[in-house]
């Protein structure tokens, strides 16, 4: 689990008591605004979330499947793909985590299918098919709005029929300028997005750099790395060697490079209009990872046939994505470090936490923390910077005041645990400069303060 998880858990489990889909701080339940509502919904009928990824995982690597077997009409390019998909960083990586991306990746890999049945045959139910699946998946993940894009560069490339276009926008958009409606005539809504522009970073380039090497050679494959290195170079020579034609891409690898690229360019705008902090890591570009997967497997099994030159590729990855899944799970294991681990809840603030009243008003850096490990509601410190941009919040010191009002009627703690930060939030310092604390409880992982009176 991480914070997200948390939140998505929190809301699942509200939405089964029939809280509808909110969230609940120190001051009470809010609608849940931040994140999109459908996969806590589908979360709330399942007590095992385990069962629910492994039959997310199985459908993705069944879909997998489906599309190398149309585009390459061999059951044998099929079964290669979805072996080699299986091992992959992205795919241990996203389905071993409580996140949307694991029912939002099947939604995708579905729309996809319905696109190239459009692109194929432009008959209007397929068109209609593939916009009603985008409008839901919006709704699992917002960033599924790159779709949006990717439709607007297909038919501009195809020069499809504008009316086309413009149904499949209004529809493909539709759910989500309905539930963005909803969130703001929600009465007491959870804090949310904000539009800010600015400029993405060099650091954001170098880490979609390094999720790149990665799926080629990904983390924890050290000591095959010169292997995969010198198999997939002489792999690379002997295709250029006995390519005898110009080779021209299929209208399967065409579709999939259109929406790979789509994601990177919507990720950079996310970047630099709606929240600055975003990485474009192995979780966040899992759909480019998707597609780009895709299109490379169906153009090199289509050019090579696998001959040589392909096992030797193919063989390369699988090594690398096979000590990486053993190396991945060990390394999991003997380093836990998820918010559902041992390392949090054995914390001695914690322990302390569990000690007062259940209705105990609490401001906190790690309401998450604190709800997964105690079932307490607790609120979060005012921001000192704001994550969408990393400029400071004008009205800091209002909502410090507020909190500290909030605290003395209500008799309520403030908590901070150390091993847990959020750069955006002031430090302990700050806030015992800011406002009159005592301290109530102090362990060697945390404290606990009471405004003083």
């Amino acid at each position: 689990m991480s914070p997200d998880s948390i939140y998505y858990l929190q809301t699942a489990e509200n939405f089964k008591n029939g809280y509808g889909i909110s969230i609940r701080d120190a001051d009470g339940l809010k609608a849940m605004t931040h994140w999109a509502p459908l996969y806590p919904i589908i979360l709330s009928f399942f007590n095992n979330f385990k069962i629910l990824n492994v039959i997310l995982s199985f459908i993705t690597s069944f879909l997998i499947g489906v599309i190398i077997l149309r585009a390459t009409n061999s059951i044998y390019a099929s079964i290669l793909s979805v072996i080699l998909f299986s091992f992959s960083p992205t795919y241990i990586f996203i389905f071993s985590h409580l996140w949307s991306e694991t029912l939002s990746i099947p939604f995708i890999l579905i729309t996809i299918i319905f696109i190239k049945k459009y692109l194929d045959s432009q008959k209007i139910q397929f068109l209609i098919i593939f916009s009603i699946l985008i409008a839901i998946s919006t709704l699992i993940r917002y960033a599924n709005l790159f779709f949006i894009l990717a439709i607007i560069l297909i038919f501009f490339i195809y020069r499809f029929k504008v009316l086309h276009l413009i149904i499949s926008l209004s529809i493909s958009s539709s759910l989500f300028i309905l539930w963005q409606i909803r969130n703001s005539l929600s009465p007491n809504p959870q804090a949310t997005r904000e539009f800010s522009l600015h400029i993405f970073s060099g650091t954001h380039f170098s880490v979609l750099l390094e999720t790149l090497k990665n799926y080629i050679l990904p983390p924890y494959s050290e000591s095959w790395q010169f292997i995969i290195m010198i198999s997939l170079l002489l792999g690379i020579i002997m295709f250029l060697i006995s390519r005898k034609e110009n080779v021209r891409f299929s209208n399967w690898e065409k579709m999939l490079l259109i929406c790979a690229i789509s994601v990177i360019i919507f990720i950079f705008i996310s970047i630099s209009t709606m929240y600055y902090n975003i990485l474009p890591d192995i979780r966040i570009l899992s759909p480019f990872f998707i597609f780009i997967f895709c299109s490379l497997f169906i153009f090199v099994y289509r050019i090579l046939h696998f001959k040589l030159n392909g096992i030797l590729i193919y063989l390369a990855l699988l090594l690398g994505y096979v000590n990486y899944t053993f190396s991945y799970i060990n390394e999991v294991r003997e380093n836990p470090s998820d918010l559902n681990s041992p390392i949090w809840s054995n914390l001695e603030i914690i322990k302390e936490l569990k000690k007062l009243p259940s209705n105990s008003y609490i401001y906190t850096n790690a309401p998450d923390i604190i709800y997964l490990h105690t079932k307490h509601f607790a609120s979060m410190i005012p921001k000192k910077y704001n994550p969408a941009n990393n400029k400071l919040e004008y009205d800091f010191k209002d909502e410090i005041r507020e909190m500290e009002m909030k605290l003395r009627k209500n008799d309520g703690f403030l908590v901070i645990i150390y091993p847990f930060s959020r750069f955006y939030l002031p430090t302990k310092e700050e806030l015992e400069h800011l406002i009159p604390l005592e301290v109530y409880k102090e362990t060697r992982d945390g404290i606990i303060y009471k405004v003083r009176k």
